[in-house]
């Protein structure tokens, strides 16, 4: 694998990277300072430690799991990390939910401004499947620009 080959899997990898962790801030943001998840008294708390743990979990696992594919284009390679991230903090922020306490009707009963557990985990499921498809398709044009700019250099 040549010099040039090595640097631009660098630049496909070094997008990836920044877009994975910039949804990862950006979930870990909604979960700990906005509403409905800063307002639901006890389950806060949880809100604030799945956050935590998936900025860091979301954005190391997607980037490995696109190593285990190298068979993929690199052009591919930002569209896959950013696509797959949000989908891993979906699985920890349903991992620790199925593991708390607080599970069965009392998801159900309302806190504050009549907003259930349960209503507030719609929510976020709703926010991780659209920053997913954003993401994606953010991944792919600057995927795209990067390979135009990779065969603009090598003339």
């Amino acid at each position: 694998m040549g010099i040039a080959r090595k640097n631009s899997i660098l630049i496909y990898f070094a997008l990836g990277s920044i877009g994975a962790i910039g949804e990862a801030i950006w979930l870990r943001y909604n979960l700990i300072d906005t509403y409905p998840y800063k307002m639901l008294g006890q389950t806060s708390d949880q809100y604030a430690q799945i956050g935590n743990l998936g900025i860091v979990i979301a954005p190391a696992v997607s980037i490995t799991v696109i190593f285990i594919f190298p068979f993929a284009r690199r052009i591919l390679f930002p569209a896959g990390v950013m696509l797959i991230c949000p989908i891993i903090f979906l699985i920890v922020f349903e991992y620790v939910l199925w593991r708390s306490p607080v599970q069965g009707l009392g998801r159900f009963i309302p806190h504050f401004d009549s907003v259930t557990s349960a209503s507030a985990q719609w929510y976020f499921v709703k926010m991780v499947v659209s920053l997913s498809g954003i993401g994606f398709l953010i991944g792919l044009v600057s995927g795209g620009l990067a390979s135009l700019m990779e065969r603009w250099l090598r003339k």
